[in-house]
């Protein structure tokens, strides 16, 4: 009797840690929901990191307006005239700079956003540097 209760227990646990090809599968299974797990987090995070990037992008790119403006005592007609290339917004257009309009006195630099048009929402809201909250720090005459 104690030898049946013995090698019962030892056969105890799901069928499939008995099998060394199941265990295989199952640790497949494991790694695979892991990886697509990573990946949506990394896909979530994604437009997080495009919304920083343009922030900085923006950030700069006034900032050498701004020194053309006190260099040359006007602003600048193209965003050419300031870089030496115009960099491109994460989705892979270039940055666009706005003429003064209205109320501003100033010209304005923009992302158009994920879809490349004017307007949007979400994703694909435009984003203008005169938006973004003031940084500290004025311009240092590189002249």
């Amino acid at each position: 009797m104690r030898r049946l209760l013995s090698r019962s227990l030892a056969r105890s646990g799901p069928a499939w840690s008995r099998h060394p090809v199941s265990r295989i599968a199952v640790v497949a299974a494991a790694s695979a929901l892991l990886a697509v797990c990573a990946g949506q987090a990394a896909a979530l995070s994604a437009p997080d990191t495009r919304a920083a990037q343009v922030r900085a992008d923006l950030v700069e790119l006034s900032r050498e307006l701004e020194r053309y403006r006190v260099c040359h005592g006007d602003w600048p007609s193209s965003l050419d005239a300031v870089v030496d290339e115009t960099p491109l917004d994460p989705w892979g257009r270039p940055y666009v700079l706005a003429p003064p309009a209205g109320a501003r006195s100033a010209p304005d630099v923009l992302a158009l956003g994920a879809d490349g048009w004017p307007g949007g929402e979400g994703a694909a809201q435009d984003v203008w540097a005169s938006e973004l909250p003031a940084r500290p720090g004025g311009v240092e005459p590189g002249c």
